[in-house]
């Protein structure tokens, strides 16, 4: 695939409070900003562009950081870029889960790791939050995975990453070196930047 044809999915995964929602959100408003005559932003569903435009106006008008994902809610953004000539499509896709349950399904326990133990997958509790993962992981065709270096976050953003590339790579083929899929970290600074006003930086 050439740059002239360019085509990809991009599935963003980080724990709760990793940066997501306001990445993706500055990316919009980047695109419209300084480079709206090469390419549009599109969104399929009305509620994520509002969405998105309220965090956007939080961040650049009103100089404050959106509010983490409710503790028992989950948000979805979704949208597409697009260039006509040459032509670029990318879709980028994220689902911010409920800390509780990320954090259920990939700290190991007594019996391992609630992700990819059958018995629990299966569960009511979990089943529907590892659908929407798969559901991420299938529909893509690359990944990237923001981390928030602060210390204390590092043992569940390293179980989480280290389960879904395993998950990748399972599900993709079972072997690394059969893997042609671009899977990218960056890590976010949120723990440097996460007291400081916007308008500060």
């Amino acid at each position: 695939m050439g740059v002239r044809d360019l085509d990809l999915d991009i599935g963003i995964f980080g724990i709760r409070g990793s940066g997501k929602t306001v990445y993706l959100s500055m990316l919009v408003y980047d695109i419209r900003r300084n480079y709206s005559t090469q390419y549009a932003v599109e969104f399929e569903e009305a509620t994520v562009r509002r969405y998105v435009e309220d965090v956007i106006e939080k961040i650049t008008v009103h100089q404050q950081w959106p509010d983490p994902t409710p503790l028992g809610g989950e948000a979805r953004i979704e949208f597409a870029v697009r260039r006509v000539d040459p032509p670029i499509r990318l879709r980028f896709r994220s689902v911010d889960l409920p800390g509780d349950i990320v954090h259920e399904l990939f700290i190991p326990g007594a019996d391992g790791v609630r992700f990819h133990n059958p018995y629990d997958r299966r569960r009511p509790k979990y089943r529907p939050y590892v659908e929407i993962i798969e559901s991420l992981i299938d529909s893509c065709t690359g990944f990237l995975f923001l981390v928030d270096p602060h210390p204390e976050r590092a043992m569940l953003q390293d179980a989480m990453i280290g389960n879904l590339i395993r998950s990748i790579i399972e599900r993709r083929g079972g072997k690394p070196r059969d893997i042609k899929i671009p899977i990218a970290v960056a890590l976010t600074m949120w723990d440097q930047f996460n007291g400081i006003d916007p308008e500060e930086h």
